[in-house]
């Protein structure tokens, strides 16, 4: 499937310890630096502040070694994370897919998972923009509660962040751009990064292609876009292609793989758990 290649480069397999060797790995080889093996975030004392995380499917299931450095982030940043029992997805594929019912009944189920949580910890955090913007359409106070994991990161403390010296892209989600109207919040929390240039590229403002089940119900299309859209991104110079999406992130990398294999994309949160590893082993 389109995730394929990125759940390859992602090392999304069984053991964790293992998919972080893989991501360390790259990171390493594009830097230059040298991080050691059981490498982790420096911890911040706790904060008091909480949220409750909404963990998706596509996230989740096909992409578990991103949203698990999520949490790691958020917990050595002094956050108290709350994730809901008995959550399912979202809803936003069944509805791309003409499934209206079906997206009703998940909502249902989330509803009466997530309102309690969401309501007080007084943010419900998400990772995948699609499914944010499916949950900003519930009911309150969920609507209320839904923060994009970027425009969280970027407002709160985060563990000391080491240089990375890296050229990277960012490419918006259509459901975060155009959808929530996040565009500075991501560039932002880059921007914390020491060392990082963030460059941009042609048509940012342009879908990938991947929009929802738009690569499902016109692949020609769709591809047609995702070669576009990553071919701006190779000519931008970037040694890295960053999101926030599962499924932009499937899209872009499997454009990338036909047209510059050596560039490789990554959740955005994922390079800035990397930034926040210690380069000195933690007693």
């Amino acid at each position: 499937g389109p995730l394929s290649r990125a759940a390859r480069l992602l090392g999304a397999l069984p053991a964790a310890p293992a998919r972080d060797a893989a991501l360390i790995g790259l990171l390493d080889r594009l830097t230059g630096l040298r991080t050691p093996a059981a490498a982790q975030p420096r911890r911040l004392p706790a904060t008091g502040r909480a949220v409750a995380f909404f963990a998706g499917c596509a996230s989740r299931e096909l992409l578990p070694g991103p949203q698990r450095r999520l949490l790691d982030l958020l917990s050595a940043s002094g956050i108290d994370v709350t994730i809901p029992d008995r959550q399912t997805c979202c809803g936003a594929l069944a509805t791309h897919t003409g499934r209206p019912e079906r997206a009703h009944a998940q909502q249902s189920v989330n509803v009466a998972a997530l309102s309690v949580e969401a309501g007080g910890a007084g943010a419900l955090l998400v990772e995948a923009a699609g499914c944010a913007l499916e949950l900003s359409g519930y009911p309150a106070p969920i609507a209320g509660a839904v923060t994009d994991v970027t425009v969280y990161l970027g407002d709160m403390p985060l563990p000391p962040l080491r240089e990375v010296p890296l050229r990277v892209a960012y490419h918006d989600p259509c459901h975060a751009r155009h959808g929530r109207g996040i565009v500075d919040e991501p560039r932002g929390l880059l921007h914390r990064i020491p060392g990082l240039e963030v460059l941009e590229p042609d048509e940012a403002e342009v879908c990938c292609g991947s929009g929802g089940a738009y690569a499902l119900l016109h692949p020609e299309l769709s591809e047609d876009m995702g070669l576009r859209k990553a071919g701006f991104m190779a000519q931008t110079g970037a040694e890295l292609v960053l999101t926030s999406n599962p499924g932009c992130l499937g899209q872009i990398s499997d454009a990338l793989a036909r047209i510059a294999p050596d560039l490789p994309v990554l959740p955005l949160t994922d390079l800035v758990w990397y930034a926040a590893l210690s380069v000195t082993p933690i007693k």
